[in-house]
């Protein structure tokens, strides 16, 4: 007992020697209660704890919404502490834990960076724990026992981690008050003033500087700012027979600074507004459609994002519940398999952080498991699945983890997730993006079609059709046109694939901040597109008030 402490104390030295003071108290505070947890924490007749890990976050926070040039809200959050204690009972091959996710008992530590406080909430978490580990920990025995064959014996439930020291120091600065936010946001959000048949509006600026600890009796200790900025535009139109059309738009950035000038993005909010009011006033997509459909840009973005990343799996996969009978939404079966045209390759940059000059959210330098990733791996190669993303438990076809444990920005808890950092789909040659129409018609003419599509926002009733005349080229934009649903089969064939690039940084529908560069374009044969069914309101008895003006 007394050489563990000893070999603690001097991990703790060694974080000492070139951090804040504010460091200095977390990581002393954490590591004091840690070690008197692992080395005392125990009931009568029960066993001791054998892997303790805290995390503690701490986050500010903004959030200004405006509309027609006026605040509606404004909220400039404080320091904030948050913390999570995970305690296992058993060992490395067979461990307490039954959930198998990112999410732990949490404590709220209040406002302020103090010892006591911190401690104190981890001692009341670490108790918790421990006795909801025993109980799970007794659930479990008894489960395998009756059910021996649910797991194979050589299936560990957590890897073990190397000692790592990573302490990563915020290079973004947080905003030095709220009122530049709101002027900015109305400023913005007044651009509508302009678009006088948008009948609701908002442009709202949200942002977080998130700073997340953590420290485990593996010596893992880190340090990882997580900061961005997002700008959020929003608008609704109704067309002359009720129907209403609401779309948004979403521009992510590491911090206020960081986002385009503003004349740039009133110009974005805009072109938005103009978007909007061009889907309202065009055609009525009326006849079922069947053949070559050419998707660009967000579209292609989307459609990529939804095979490769949705349903918590494709590319990131995750060890299922006991006694859950699903099958896993993840492509881990399909290893050594063709997912892709043999075109296509897909890499997880981990630590890149620019790419075309934009910086990429998604890079980050070790994962929230301790795990310092490779900067670059190669997932597809050439449409042949070779790796998928996976953290510390492991699955009975992924026996390692590839460092993709993921801090999700949210600050009332402390999560992660298994999630890519920058995914990248590469094309092998391509056509240059003026030749990819030139592709449309032709297929439309050997699928003797007078007409073709071009897709370019998957989006309900505001998803951007352009019907396309195959002699002229002429393009006649659509509306309420419902495209099928792309699949992983289609994406095994595709027709034609543009060779220039588009970058893009998302939050995940799990919360994690990633970053995508992709095909600006795809052309799929025998795509279905047919008639929307949207529902119609009545319209206001009056005209919208800005109209008179």
């Amino acid at each position: 007992m007394r050489y563990t402490i000893l070999l603690f104390l001097i991990f703790l030295v060694s974080l000492s020697r070139a951090q804040t003071r504010e460091d200095v108290t977390i990581f002393t505070a954490m590591g004091d209660e840690q070690a008197r947890t692992k080395e005392q924490l125990t009931l009568p007749m029960m066993s001791k704890p054998f892997y303790v890990s805290y995390a503690l976050l701490l986050s500010r926070q903004f959030s200004v919404e405006a509309t027609l040039g006026s605040v509606l809200n404004s909220v400039n959050l404080p320091l904030h502490l948050m913390g999570t204690s995970q305690v296992l009972i058993g060992d490395y091959n067979r461990t307490s834990d039954l959930r198998h996710v990112g999410q732990f008992l949490r404590v709220d530590v209040g406002g302020e960076i103090d010892y006591n406080a911190i401690r104190l909430g981890f001692w009341l978490a670490s108790d918790q724990g421990y006795k909801v580990a025993l109980q799970e920990y007794s659930a479990k025995k008894a489960y395998l026992e009756a059910n021996p064959y649910e797991l194979p014996d050589n299936l560990p439930d957590l890897l073990p981690t190397p000692s790592v020291e990573k302490l990563i120091q915020g290079k973004q600065p947080y905003i030095s008050g709220i009122s530049g936010v709101e002027a900015k946001a109305r400023e913005l959000s007044a651009v509508f003033k302009d678009y006088k048949e948008i009948v609701a509006s908002k442009v709202s600026l949200q942002g977080s500087e998130m700073t997340f600890y953590k420290l485990t009796t593996e010596q893992v200790a880190l340090k990882q700012p997580l900061n961005f900025v997002e700008l959020y535009v929003e608008g609704t139109v109704v067309t002359k027979n009720g129907e209403y059309i609401r779309d948004s738009y979403v521009l992510l950035a590491p911090s206020l600074e960081a986002l385009p000038s503003q004349e740039h993005l009133k110009q974005v909010v805009a072109g938005f507004a103009r978007r909007l009011i061009d889907l309202k006033n065009a055609e009525v997509f009326s006849e079922e459609y069947n053949g070559p459909v050419l998707f660009e840009n967000e579209a292609v973005r989307q459609i990529l994002t939804d095979n490769l990343l949705g349903n918590n799996g494709g590319l990131c996969t995750y060890r299922m519940l006991l006694g859950v009978k699903e099958t896993t939404t993840s492509f881990e079966d399909k290893i050594g398999k063709k997912l892709l045209d043999p075109r296509l390759s897909v890499v997880n940059y981990s630590s890149m952080t620019e790419y075309m000059n934009i910086p990429l959210l998604g890079s980050y330098e070790v994962d929230a498991e301790g795990v310092v990733p490779e900067k670059e791996m190669m997932l597809v190669e050439k449409g042949v699945l070779k790796k998928v993303l996976n953290g510390q438990i492991p699955t009975s076809k992924v026996r390692y983890s590839t460092g993709s444990s993921r801090f999700i920005p949210t600050r009332n808890d402390v999560i992660y997730v298994t999630a890519p950092g920058t995914l990248h789909i590469k094309a092998d040659g391509g056509l240059k993006p003026e030749a990819m129409k030139k592709a449309l018609l032709k297929a439309a003419k050997e699928a003797k079609s007078g007409y073709a599509y071009i897709v370019r926002r998957l989006a309900g009733n505001a998803s951007l059709l352009y019907k396309v005349d195959v002699k002229t080229g002429e393009e006649t934009q659509v509306r309420f046109g419902k495209v099928a649903p792309v699949n992983m089969s289609k994406l095994k064939n595709i027709r034609e694939i543009c060779n220039q690039e588009k970058v893009h940084n998302l939050l995940l529908d799990k919360g994690a901040l990633v970053s995508m560069i992709y095909p600006s374009s795809i052309l799929l044969n025998n795509m279905d597109i047919s008639v929307m069914d949207v529902p119609k309101r009545k319209l206001p008895a009056l005209k919208n008030p800005l109209q008179e003006r």
